[in-house]
């Protein structure tokens, strides 16, 4: 099942606000935006001058951004599987995502292969990385991790 963009326009004069106010208004709109973060982060090798704590945790601030509005996955999974024979710098673009239990489109294929070039750790030549996470969907009501702020931006009019 495919879901259409919508564009969601609210007009509201908040010059009377104060700034708290403000702030209170764009946590919660933030807050209701759905967002995919990782559920768990399994590094079954990791060769890197960098712990497996600390993989884990940049792995975990790569904002895949809102796609349940192109796209309903039913179980989501990235795979990071490499081995260097040259220095290399391993990034988020080194993912290759799959959805378990669909084929997934192109189009959703190409967006998650878009998202933000962010550096994850470097590898020596002759060591090896793989990493596999699973993804799940929620939103930043009840659960930081899902926050969008790293993907949206603001028009200030």
């Amino acid at each position: 099942m495919t879901y259409q963009p919508v564009d969601l326009v609210i007009s509201r004069d908040i010059s009377d606000f104060t700034p708290e106010k403000r702030r209170a208004l764009r946590r919660k709109f933030l807050a209701e935006i759905p967002t995919w973060a990782p559920s768990e982060v399994r590094i079954v090798v990791n060769e890197s001058h960098l712990g497996d704590e600390i993989i884990t945790q940049r792995i975990s601030i790569i904002p895949l951004g809102v796609l349940s509005q192109f796209y309903r996955f039913q179980e989501l999974r990235g795979e990071i599987n490499l081995f260097s024979t040259d220095t290399t710098d391993v990034t988020s673009r080194d993912f290759h995502f799959v959805d378990v239990n669909a084929p997934m489109s192109d189009e959703i294929r190409q967006r998650l292969e878009n998202i933000p070039e962010i550096l994850i750790t470097r590898l020596d030549a002759g060591k090896r990385l793989r990493v596999i996470v699973s993804y799940d969907e929620g939103n930043g009501l009840n659960d930081y991790r899902y926050s969008p702020v790293s993907v949206v931006t603001f028009l200030l009019i």
